[in-house]
């Protein structure tokens, strides 16, 4: 269910963006390989009770590629200021959880409540296996391809859907391989925070909740057990069985957790009746 989708231009790049539904706004962040429609049957669901919008980052999907040095924070910013959106919640995973966190460093008073899920951090030091890990799985890129990096990341034990998830796991293996030979070509032009977000962590006040597979790996796990000592109003749910993308392999579950999180800190929709 999409009403409305557009482009903005913002810095040089053109950025896709859809939106869903009336109410409180819900922002959808992605991760760092797939793009906005990782989120498809969520964004249905939540266009039910929230204003959701969802949106390509530069560099992913329908959005222009890098072309000169930019912020993620300051696109989404001004991607919100274009809907006319003073405060959402902001549901990112992955990097995505990285922008979400940034940005309510940025702008607090712009930010409603957190939904982190497998986050990311900035400034955190990646651990030497996982280094490791991703510097194998990429390499694979200068000696077969592209198409050899998707598989390699699909055979990672923490990243993609359980193998008996094959729905979920055709989604990641397909929309990886329309994003990552664009992601691979082009040179790194983000721009990172500094002081970096892991020295600020206190300063989030948002409601938070922190979202974690219970086969995701070390780095992750140590990441939201960083976060949640240190974010003020934060909690943490870990979900057994699941990987790093829960979203798509609980959807049902995850939706009715967040769902009852925001409801239950009256940032929800408690008026209209749970999607059946």
């Amino acid at each position: 269910m999409v009403e409305d989708s557009r482009r903005i231009r913002v810095n040089g790049a053109e950025l896709y963006y859809e939106v869903g539904g009336e109410g409180r706004p819900l922002m959808l962040l992605h991760d760092g390989l797939l793009d906005r429609r990782m989120w498809d049957d969520q964004f249905v669901a939540f266009a039910r009770l929230y204003k959701t919008i969802r949106y390509d980052r530069r560099g992913y999907g329908n959005s222009s590629g890098q072309n000169r040095p930019f912020s993620d924070t300051s696109d989404l910013h001004r991607l919100l200021r274009h809907l006319g959106t003073d405060e959402a919640h902001l549901l990112g995973i992955s990097n995505g959880a990285k922008v979400a966190l940034q940005f309510a460093l940025e702008h607090p008073g712009m930010v409603a409540a957190l939904v982190l899920v497998g986050p990311s951090l900035g400034g955190y030091r990646p651990s030497e296996e996982k280094q490791r890990r991703v510097s194998e799985i990429l390499l694979v890129a200068g000696e077969r391809g592209a198409e050899s990096v998707v598989e390699a990341w699909m055979e990672d034990p923490f990243y993609p859907p359980a193998k008996d998830k094959p729905v979920a796991r055709e989604t990641v293996r397909r929309i990886a391989r329309e994003n990552l030979p664009r992601l691979l070509s082009v040179p790194g032009l983000r721009e990172e925070p500094y002081p970096p977000t892991i020295e600020s962590l206190s300063r989030i006040v948002a409601p938070t909740l922190i979202v974690l597979g219970e086969r995701d790996d070390r780095d992750n796990r140590e990441i939201a057990s960083i976060l949640a000592s240190r974010l003020p109003r934060a909690e943490k749910k870990v979900f057994a069985a699941s990987g790093h993308l829960v979203n798509l392999e609980r959807p049902e579950q995850f939706y009715s957790f967040v769902v009852n999180f925001l409801d239950e800190r009256g940032l929800g929709s408690p008026s209209d009746p749970l999607p059946s």
